[in-house]
Protein backbone atom coordinates (compact mmCIF):
# COMPACT_ATOMS: atom_id res chain seq x y z
CA UNK A 1 0.00 0.00 0.00
CA UNK A 2 2.72 2.58 0.98
CA UNK A 3 4.80 1.57 -2.21
CA UNK A 4 1.42 1.92 -4.09
CA UNK A 5 0.87 5.46 -2.44
CA UNK A 6 4.82 7.12 -3.35
CA UNK A 7 4.30 5.86 -7.07
CA UNK A 8 0.28 8.10 -7.45
CA UNK A 9 2.29 10.53 -5.86
CA UNK A 10 5.46 10.74 -8.39
CA UNK A 11 2.45 10.59 -11.19
CA UNK A 12 0.78 13.61 -9.41
CA UNK A 13 4.00 15.39 -9.55
CA UNK A 14 5.08 14.81 -13.08
CA UNK A 15 1.82 15.81 -14.22
CA UNK A 16 2.19 19.16 -12.12
CA UNK A 17 5.60 19.55 -13.49
CA UNK A 18 4.55 19.08 -17.20
CA UNK A 19 1.41 21.23 -16.45
CA UNK A 20 3.82 24.13 -15.65
CA UNK A 21 6.20 24.02 -18.58
CA UNK A 22 4.28 24.41 -21.42
CA UNK A 23 5.89 23.11 -25.13
CA UNK A 24 7.13 26.48 -26.67
CA UNK A 25 5.41 26.53 -30.53
CA UNK A 26 5.90 29.72 -32.64
CA UNK A 27 6.06 31.13 -35.91
CA UNK A 28 8.70 33.49 -37.60
CA UNK A 29 8.64 36.91 -38.04
CA UNK A 30 10.04 36.93 -41.94
CA UNK A 31 10.96 40.01 -43.87
CA UNK A 32 10.77 38.65 -47.83
CA UNK A 33 12.18 41.65 -50.62
CA UNK A 34 11.14 40.61 -54.28
CA UNK A 35 11.01 42.38 -57.62
CA UNK A 36 7.68 44.34 -58.57
CA UNK A 37 6.45 41.59 -61.41
CA UNK A 38 7.90 38.64 -58.97
CA UNK A 39 5.55 38.91 -56.23
CA UNK A 40 3.04 36.59 -57.80
CA UNK A 41 5.30 33.84 -58.74
CA UNK A 42 7.69 33.62 -55.57
CA UNK A 43 7.20 30.60 -53.38
CA UNK A 44 7.82 31.00 -49.59
CA UNK A 45 8.00 28.20 -46.76
CA UNK A 46 7.47 29.41 -43.13
CA UNK A 47 8.76 27.21 -40.18
CA UNK A 48 6.52 26.56 -37.34
CA UNK A 49 9.21 26.04 -34.41
CA UNK A 50 9.29 23.95 -31.09
CA UNK A 51 11.64 25.55 -28.60
CA UNK A 52 12.57 22.40 -26.50
CA UNK A 53 13.03 19.37 -25.89
CA UNK A 54 9.74 17.02 -26.75
CA UNK A 55 11.22 13.68 -25.67
CA UNK A 56 8.81 11.70 -22.95
CA UNK A 57 6.52 14.76 -23.34
CA UNK A 58 4.05 12.20 -24.83
CA UNK A 59 3.04 13.88 -27.92
CA UNK A 60 0.95 11.81 -30.21
CA UNK A 61 -1.03 13.93 -32.38
CA UNK A 62 -0.86 18.09 -33.61
CA UNK A 63 -3.62 20.27 -34.53
CA UNK A 64 -1.59 23.21 -35.85
CA UNK A 65 -4.37 25.97 -37.45
CA UNK A 66 -2.65 29.33 -38.81
CA UNK A 67 -4.90 32.42 -39.92
CA UNK A 68 -3.21 34.49 -42.31
CA UNK A 69 -4.24 37.55 -44.93
CA UNK A 70 -5.17 36.33 -47.87
CA UNK A 71 -4.92 39.25 -49.89
CA UNK A 72 -0.74 39.44 -49.04
CA UNK A 73 -0.17 35.26 -49.25
CA UNK A 74 -1.62 32.28 -49.82
CA UNK A 75 -0.71 29.34 -47.71
CA UNK A 76 -2.08 25.65 -49.47
CA UNK A 77 0.34 22.92 -47.58
CA UNK A 78 2.94 21.56 -44.99
CA UNK A 79 5.40 19.02 -45.04
CA UNK A 80 7.68 17.45 -42.09
CA UNK A 81 10.25 19.17 -40.53
CA UNK A 82 13.31 17.78 -38.51
CA UNK A 83 10.88 16.47 -35.33
CA UNK A 84 8.59 14.64 -37.27
CA UNK A 85 9.95 11.02 -38.03
CA UNK A 86 9.11 9.82 -41.75
CA UNK A 87 6.83 7.43 -39.95
CA UNK A 88 4.52 10.17 -39.25
CA UNK A 89 0.86 10.54 -40.66
CA UNK A 90 0.74 14.78 -42.24
CA UNK A 91 -2.02 16.06 -43.51
CA UNK A 92 -3.39 19.89 -44.94
CA UNK A 93 -6.34 21.52 -45.29
CA UNK A 94 -5.97 24.81 -46.82
CA UNK A 95 -8.80 27.95 -47.21
CA UNK A 96 -8.93 31.13 -47.77
CA UNK A 97 -6.83 33.02 -44.76
CA UNK A 98 -6.53 29.75 -43.04
CA UNK A 99 -4.32 26.75 -43.24
CA UNK A 100 -4.84 23.17 -40.70
CA UNK A 101 -2.05 21.03 -40.18
CA UNK A 102 -2.52 17.56 -38.74
CA UNK A 103 0.38 15.55 -37.76
CA UNK A 104 0.02 11.86 -35.90
CA UNK A 105 2.68 10.50 -34.15
CA UNK A 106 5.47 10.29 -31.46
CA UNK A 107 7.63 13.47 -31.84
CA UNK A 108 10.77 13.37 -29.98
CA UNK A 109 14.16 15.64 -29.69
CA UNK A 110 14.13 19.14 -30.19
CA UNK A 111 14.52 22.05 -29.98
CA UNK A 112 13.78 22.36 -34.30
CA UNK A 113 11.63 22.86 -36.60
CA UNK A 114 8.15 20.82 -36.09
CA UNK A 115 6.42 21.47 -39.98
CA UNK A 116 6.89 23.87 -42.76
CA UNK A 117 4.21 25.58 -44.13
CA UNK A 118 4.51 26.09 -47.86
CA UNK A 119 2.74 28.71 -50.57
CA UNK A 120 3.13 31.70 -52.64
CA UNK A 121 3.27 35.64 -52.40
CA UNK A 122 0.20 37.26 -53.77
CA UNK A 123 1.25 41.00 -53.14
CA UNK A 124 2.90 43.54 -51.44
CA UNK A 125 2.28 44.08 -48.13
CA UNK A 126 2.12 42.45 -44.77
CA UNK A 127 -0.08 39.18 -42.78
CA UNK A 128 -0.06 38.43 -39.31
CA UNK A 129 0.81 34.60 -38.72
CA UNK A 130 -1.80 33.39 -35.93
CA UNK A 131 -2.25 30.21 -34.33
CA UNK A 132 -5.86 30.10 -34.23
CA UNK A 133 -5.53 27.06 -31.22
CA UNK A 134 -3.47 27.47 -28.35
CA UNK A 135 -3.48 24.16 -27.45
CA UNK A 136 -2.02 22.48 -30.62
CA UNK A 137 -0.94 19.08 -28.82
CA UNK A 138 -3.07 15.74 -28.17
CA UNK A 139 -6.37 17.65 -28.26
CA UNK A 140 -5.14 19.81 -26.05
CA UNK A 141 -4.02 17.38 -23.46
CA UNK A 142 -0.45 18.66 -23.39
CA UNK A 143 0.12 22.03 -22.47
CA UNK A 144 1.40 24.67 -25.17
CA UNK A 145 2.88 28.16 -25.06
CA UNK A 146 2.05 29.97 -28.40
CA UNK A 147 4.04 32.74 -30.22
CA UNK A 148 2.50 34.40 -33.39
CA UNK A 149 4.49 35.56 -36.17
CA UNK A 150 4.34 37.70 -39.32
CA UNK A 151 5.86 37.88 -43.00
CA UNK A 152 6.15 41.32 -44.69
CA UNK A 153 6.52 41.61 -48.55
CA UNK A 154 8.62 45.04 -49.84
CA UNK A 155 9.42 44.86 -53.24
CA UNK A 156 12.59 46.01 -54.57
CA UNK A 157 13.69 46.63 -57.59
CA UNK A 158 16.99 45.49 -58.51
CA UNK A 159 19.31 47.45 -60.82
CA UNK A 160 18.74 46.98 -64.33
CA UNK A 161 22.17 46.46 -66.81
CA UNK A 162 21.21 46.81 -70.56
CA UNK A 163 22.09 43.60 -72.49
CA UNK A 164 25.58 43.46 -74.43
CA UNK A 165 25.68 41.61 -77.48
CA UNK A 166 28.09 39.02 -78.17
CA UNK A 167 31.61 40.61 -79.30
CA UNK A 168 34.91 40.12 -81.19
CA UNK A 169 37.95 41.60 -81.41
CA UNK A 170 41.76 41.42 -82.28
CA UNK A 171 44.92 40.75 -80.36
CA UNK A 172 46.92 43.13 -78.38
CA UNK A 173 44.00 46.33 -79.05
CA UNK A 174 41.79 47.60 -76.87
CA UNK A 175 37.96 47.52 -77.26
CA UNK A 176 35.11 49.91 -75.47
CA UNK A 177 31.72 48.41 -75.34
CA UNK A 178 28.78 51.13 -74.49
CA UNK A 179 25.46 49.59 -72.02
CA UNK A 180 23.03 51.17 -69.91
CA UNK A 181 22.30 51.38 -66.34
CA UNK A 182 18.91 52.10 -64.53
CA UNK A 183 17.48 51.46 -61.25
CA UNK A 184 13.36 52.70 -60.36
CA UNK A 185 14.79 53.65 -56.99
CA UNK A 186 18.17 54.05 -56.60
CA UNK A 187 20.01 56.99 -57.71
CA UNK A 188 22.31 55.77 -60.39
CA UNK A 189 25.67 57.28 -59.12
CA UNK A 190 24.86 55.15 -55.75
CA UNK A 191 25.19 52.05 -58.02
CA UNK A 192 28.71 50.15 -57.95
CA UNK A 193 29.55 48.26 -61.32
CA UNK A 194 32.33 46.02 -61.28
CA UNK A 195 33.39 43.37 -64.36
CA UNK A 196 35.28 39.63 -64.19
CA UNK A 197 36.47 37.78 -66.96
CA UNK A 198 35.49 33.84 -67.16
CA UNK A 199 39.21 33.29 -68.58
CA UNK A 200 41.91 35.82 -66.92
CA UNK A 201 44.74 33.79 -69.19
CA UNK A 202 42.44 35.67 -72.08
CA UNK A 203 41.49 38.87 -70.39
CA UNK A 204 42.40 39.55 -67.12
CA UNK A 205 40.22 40.81 -64.18
CA UNK A 206 42.25 44.09 -64.29
CA UNK A 207 42.35 44.35 -67.98
CA UNK A 208 38.39 45.31 -67.52
CA UNK A 209 37.57 48.86 -66.57
CA UNK A 210 33.69 50.06 -66.34
CA UNK A 211 33.35 54.13 -66.45
CA UNK A 212 31.61 56.68 -67.67
CA UNK A 213 30.57 57.29 -71.50
CA UNK A 214 32.56 60.22 -72.63
CA UNK A 215 31.06 64.01 -71.69
CA UNK A 216 28.97 61.96 -69.05
CA UNK A 217 28.47 62.21 -65.23
CA UNK A 218 27.76 59.46 -62.82
CA UNK A 219 23.66 60.22 -62.85
CA UNK A 220 23.47 59.29 -66.62
CA UNK A 221 22.63 55.72 -67.32
CA UNK A 222 25.29 55.90 -70.60
CA UNK A 223 28.58 53.66 -69.16
CA UNK A 224 31.46 51.98 -70.86
CA UNK A 225 33.67 49.07 -70.61
CA UNK A 226 36.65 49.28 -71.55
CA UNK A 227 38.34 45.66 -72.56
CA UNK A 228 42.14 44.90 -72.96
CA UNK A 229 42.94 41.64 -73.26
CA UNK A 230 46.31 39.97 -71.58
CA UNK A 231 49.42 40.51 -73.86
CA UNK A 232 49.28 38.37 -77.28
CA UNK A 233 46.70 35.99 -76.08
CA UNK A 234 43.49 34.75 -78.20
CA UNK A 235 40.34 32.96 -77.33
CA UNK A 236 37.25 32.89 -75.88
CA UNK A 237 36.45 34.75 -72.25
CA UNK A 238 32.39 35.12 -70.47
CA UNK A 239 32.16 38.93 -69.35
CA UNK A 240 30.05 39.11 -66.57
CA UNK A 241 28.96 42.67 -65.83
CA UNK A 242 27.24 43.10 -61.86
CA UNK A 243 25.34 46.02 -60.56
CA UNK A 244 25.15 46.26 -56.73
CA UNK A 245 22.54 49.17 -55.40
CA UNK A 246 25.04 48.43 -52.08
CA UNK A 247 21.38 47.39 -50.07
CA UNK A 248 22.71 45.52 -47.34
CA UNK A 249 19.49 44.70 -46.23
CA UNK A 250 18.32 42.83 -49.65
CA UNK A 251 21.89 41.75 -50.24
CA UNK A 252 20.83 41.58 -54.32
CA UNK A 253 22.33 42.23 -57.39
CA UNK A 254 21.76 42.06 -60.69
CA UNK A 255 24.58 40.46 -63.96
CA UNK A 256 24.39 40.11 -67.39
CA UNK A 257 26.78 38.47 -69.47
CA UNK A 258 28.46 38.26 -73.18
CA UNK A 259 30.77 36.50 -74.73
CA UNK A 260 34.48 37.82 -76.27
CA UNK A 261 36.25 35.94 -78.66
CA UNK A 262 39.50 37.92 -79.43
CA UNK A 263 41.12 36.66 -82.45
CA UNK A 264 44.54 36.23 -82.98
CA UNK A 265 47.17 38.51 -85.06
CA UNK A 266 50.96 38.17 -86.61
CA UNK A 267 53.43 39.31 -84.28
CA UNK A 268 56.43 40.52 -85.37
CA UNK A 269 59.36 38.94 -84.47
CA UNK A 270 61.07 38.96 -81.12
CA UNK A 271 64.24 39.28 -79.29
CA UNK A 272 64.97 36.97 -77.06
CA UNK A 273 68.70 37.14 -76.39
CA UNK A 274 69.85 40.18 -77.76
CA UNK A 275 73.93 40.58 -78.54
CA UNK A 276 76.17 42.59 -76.92
CA UNK A 277 78.59 45.03 -78.38
CA UNK A 278 82.29 43.08 -79.62
CA UNK A 279 85.69 43.92 -80.11
CA UNK A 280 88.03 41.56 -82.27
CA UNK A 281 91.49 42.41 -84.52
CA UNK A 282 91.43 43.49 -87.76
CA UNK A 283 91.64 40.15 -90.20
CA UNK A 284 90.70 37.66 -86.93
CA UNK A 285 88.47 35.20 -87.64
CA UNK A 286 85.06 35.89 -88.67
CA UNK A 287 82.40 36.19 -85.17
CA UNK A 288 79.57 33.70 -85.48
CA UNK A 289 76.12 34.08 -83.92
CA UNK A 290 72.93 31.83 -84.24
CA UNK A 291 70.52 33.88 -84.76
CA UNK A 292 67.79 31.25 -83.80
CA UNK A 293 69.44 32.03 -80.65
CA UNK A 294 68.57 35.91 -81.02
CA UNK A 295 65.11 36.24 -82.15
CA UNK A 296 61.44 34.32 -81.28
CA UNK A 297 58.19 34.37 -82.88
CA UNK A 298 55.28 34.44 -80.28
CA UNK A 299 53.02 32.66 -82.42
CA UNK A 300 55.07 29.72 -82.85
CA UNK A 301 56.67 30.22 -86.05
CA UNK A 302 60.60 30.22 -85.50
CA UNK A 303 60.73 27.04 -88.04
CA UNK A 304 59.97 29.74 -90.86
CA UNK A 305 61.82 32.76 -89.75
CA UNK A 306 63.95 34.02 -92.53
CA UNK A 307 67.27 35.33 -91.34
CA UNK A 308 69.61 38.21 -92.85
CA UNK A 309 72.22 40.87 -91.06
CA UNK A 310 74.31 43.98 -92.44
CA UNK A 311 77.40 46.26 -91.58
CA UNK A 312 77.20 49.65 -91.77
CA UNK A 313 80.74 49.68 -92.82
CA UNK A 314 81.71 46.79 -95.09
CA UNK A 315 85.27 48.28 -94.98
CA UNK A 316 85.28 48.13 -91.54
CA UNK A 317 83.31 44.49 -91.17
CA UNK A 318 81.34 42.20 -93.52
CA UNK A 319 78.52 40.36 -92.68
CA UNK A 320 77.13 36.98 -94.60
CA UNK A 321 74.20 34.85 -93.03
CA UNK A 322 73.94 31.36 -94.05
CA UNK A 323 70.86 29.63 -92.47
CA UNK A 324 70.12 31.07 -89.02
CA UNK A 325 74.12 31.92 -88.63
CA UNK A 326 75.55 35.10 -89.54
CA UNK A 327 79.24 35.23 -89.65
CA UNK A 328 80.44 38.88 -88.75
CA UNK A 329 84.16 39.35 -90.22
CA UNK A 330 86.73 42.25 -88.92
CA UNK A 331 88.86 43.70 -91.98
CA UNK A 332 90.28 47.16 -90.62
CA UNK A 333 90.54 48.77 -87.70
CA UNK A 334 87.40 51.28 -86.87
CA UNK A 335 83.51 50.30 -85.93
CA UNK A 336 80.66 49.06 -87.59
CA UNK A 337 77.45 48.42 -86.35
CA UNK A 338 75.57 45.14 -87.25
CA UNK A 339 72.00 44.68 -87.59
CA UNK A 340 70.91 41.33 -87.06
CA UNK A 341 67.41 40.50 -88.82
CA UNK A 342 64.36 38.14 -88.76
CA UNK A 343 61.22 38.22 -90.92
CA UNK A 344 58.42 35.95 -90.34
CA UNK A 345 56.01 34.32 -92.59
CA UNK A 346 53.73 37.26 -92.51
CA UNK A 347 56.63 39.55 -93.54
CA UNK A 348 56.56 41.37 -90.73
CA UNK A 349 60.74 41.82 -89.17
CA UNK A 350 61.94 42.25 -85.78
CA UNK A 351 65.88 43.52 -85.59
CA UNK A 352 68.55 44.32 -83.10
CA UNK A 353 72.22 45.91 -83.78
CA UNK A 354 75.44 45.73 -81.78
CA UNK A 355 78.49 47.46 -82.09
CA UNK A 356 82.05 45.77 -83.33
CA UNK A 357 84.77 47.58 -82.47
CA UNK A 358 87.98 46.60 -84.91
CA UNK A 359 91.51 46.60 -83.97
CA UNK A 360 94.99 46.08 -86.07
CA UNK A 361 96.40 43.33 -85.75
CA UNK A 362 96.96 40.69 -82.85
CA UNK A 363 98.23 42.32 -79.85
CA UNK A 364 101.22 40.49 -77.94
CA UNK A 365 99.73 41.32 -74.79
CA UNK A 366 96.83 39.70 -74.22
CA UNK A 367 95.61 42.60 -72.01
CA UNK A 368 96.15 44.85 -74.73
CA UNK A 369 92.50 46.66 -75.66
CA UNK A 370 91.03 45.70 -78.98
CA UNK A 371 91.42 49.33 -80.21
CA UNK A 372 92.96 52.51 -79.93
CA UNK A 373 91.87 55.18 -77.44
CA UNK A 374 92.45 58.28 -75.35
CA UNK A 375 91.84 59.12 -71.80
CA UNK A 376 92.46 62.64 -71.67
CA UNK A 377 95.53 64.06 -69.22
CA UNK A 378 96.68 63.84 -65.97
CA UNK A 379 96.84 66.13 -63.65
CA UNK A 380 94.38 68.63 -65.42
CA UNK A 381 95.05 71.27 -64.94
CA UNK A 382 98.85 70.89 -64.28
CA UNK A 383 101.55 73.17 -63.45
CA UNK A 384 104.98 71.62 -64.91
CA UNK A 385 104.35 67.68 -66.46
CA UNK A 386 101.26 66.37 -67.63
CA UNK A 387 100.71 62.72 -69.34
CA UNK A 388 98.42 61.83 -71.87
CA UNK A 389 96.99 58.55 -71.26
CA UNK A 390 96.56 56.21 -74.63
CA UNK A 391 95.67 52.63 -74.99
CA UNK A 392 97.06 50.66 -77.92
CA UNK A 393 96.19 47.34 -79.37
CA UNK A 394 99.59 47.53 -81.07
CA UNK A 395 102.66 48.61 -80.47
CA UNK A 396 103.17 52.51 -82.30
CA UNK A 397 104.60 55.86 -82.35
CA UNK A 398 102.40 58.21 -80.89
CA UNK A 399 102.67 61.66 -81.44
CA UNK A 400 101.41 64.48 -79.22
CA UNK A 401 101.02 67.87 -80.27
CA UNK A 402 99.38 70.69 -78.03
CA UNK A 403 98.07 74.37 -79.80
CA UNK A 404 96.84 77.44 -78.04
CA UNK A 405 93.77 79.34 -78.67
CA UNK A 406 95.11 81.32 -82.17
CA UNK A 407 96.14 77.72 -83.54
CA UNK A 408 99.86 77.83 -83.17
CA UNK A 409 101.17 74.74 -82.20
CA UNK A 410 103.65 75.14 -78.73
CA UNK A 411 104.25 71.61 -78.44
CA UNK A 412 105.57 68.54 -80.33
CA UNK A 413 106.23 65.39 -78.87
CA UNK A 414 106.24 61.73 -80.06
CA UNK A 415 106.95 58.52 -78.35
CA UNK A 416 107.24 54.66 -78.99
CA UNK A 417 105.33 52.89 -77.31
CA UNK A 418 104.12 49.12 -76.54
CA UNK A 419 100.43 47.97 -76.56
CA UNK A 420 98.50 48.63 -73.60
CA UNK A 421 95.80 50.05 -71.91
CA UNK A 422 96.68 53.92 -69.85
CA UNK A 423 99.79 54.04 -71.17
CA UNK A 424 101.39 57.68 -70.66
CA UNK A 425 103.12 60.56 -73.11
CA UNK A 426 104.75 62.99 -71.10
CA UNK A 427 104.28 66.98 -71.93
CA UNK A 428 106.51 68.99 -70.09
CA UNK A 429 104.77 72.08 -69.44
CA UNK A 430 106.87 74.85 -67.72
CA UNK A 431 108.02 77.02 -70.71
CA UNK A 432 104.31 77.69 -71.32
CA UNK A 433 102.02 80.32 -69.95
CA UNK A 434 99.01 79.79 -68.09
CA UNK A 435 96.06 78.71 -70.15
CA UNK A 436 94.05 76.48 -71.88
CA UNK A 437 95.55 74.27 -74.65
CA UNK A 438 94.36 71.76 -77.33
CA UNK A 439 96.63 68.73 -78.09
CA UNK A 440 96.02 66.32 -80.51
CA UNK A 441 97.21 62.80 -80.14
CA UNK A 442 97.91 60.43 -83.14
CA UNK A 443 99.11 56.71 -83.55
CA UNK A 444 100.27 55.38 -86.40
CA UNK A 445 98.78 51.52 -86.13
CA UNK A 446 98.91 48.97 -88.83
CA UNK A 447 99.82 52.08 -91.52
CA UNK A 448 96.81 53.55 -90.66
CA UNK A 449 96.81 57.21 -88.71
CA UNK A 450 94.81 57.19 -85.95
CA UNK A 451 93.66 60.40 -84.25
CA UNK A 452 91.67 61.55 -80.85
CA UNK A 453 91.86 65.59 -79.65
CA UNK A 454 91.69 66.59 -75.77
CA UNK A 455 92.24 70.17 -73.94
CA UNK A 456 94.51 70.85 -70.99
CA UNK A 457 94.91 73.77 -68.86
CA UNK A 458 98.14 75.57 -67.93
CA UNK A 459 97.79 76.65 -64.02
CA UNK A 460 100.47 78.99 -62.61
Amino acid sequence: MRVLLLALLALAASATAAAQDPIPISLPDTLIYVEPGDVATTSISIPVFIGTDVTGRGIQSADIEIGFDPAVISLTSAVRGSLVPSSCLIDDNATSGQIDVGVVCRSTGGPGTFVILQGTLVSQGATALTFLDDSPFNEGRVPAEVSNGSLTIVTDPNPNLGAIGDQTMEEDGTEIVQFTLSDQDTPLEAITVTAASGSTAVVPDDGLAVGLCEGEDATSPCRTLTISPAPDASGTTTITLTADDNDDARGDNTSTSFSLTVTPVNDAPRVANAVGDQAAPAGSDPIEIDLADVFTDIDDDDASLQYAAQSSDTETATVTVSGSVASVTPVRMGTATVTLQATDGGGLTGETTFVLAVGFGVATDPDAPAVFATHGSAPNPATSTAHILVDLPTASEVQVEMYDTVGRRVLDVSSRLAAGVGLRVPLQLGALPAGVYVYRVTAQLGGSPQSAAGRVVVAR
